[in-house]
């Protein structure tokens, strides 16, 4: 009975950490999601101002080119973000038994 006992007790503590890992996940997740977010407006920005300065010539190819890859960089983060949030509620779905 002893034995049953201590397998309860190390089974709810195993839940409860289990459930405080995915909430905190789930934060990590909400963070980096304002994060990229952040970072796609900004780079958003970046690749307008180089594309108009381009247009008129007062910018070269490179300038160009690296502002537009940095804006597919912003946008790769971003998709990888919203996925890592989704991830994230799911495993809290999934430690709560709701899964």
């Amino acid at each position: 009975m002893k034995q049953i006992e201590i397998q309860k007790q190390q089974l709810e503590q195993n839940i409860r950490t289990n459930i405080q890992t995915a909430f905190m996940n789930l934060d990590a997740a909400e963070k980096q999601l304002d994060i990229s977010n952040r970072a796609l407006k900004s780079a958003q920005e970046s690749y307008d101002s180089f594309n108009e300065r381009f247009k008129v010539g007062a910018s070269g190819i490179t300038d160009y080119l690296t502002a537009n890859n940095q804006l597919i960089t912003a946008q790769i983060n971003r998709i990888n973000a919203v996925y890592g949030y989704l991830l994230a509620q799911k495993e809290i779905l999934f430690a709560i038994g709701k899964f």
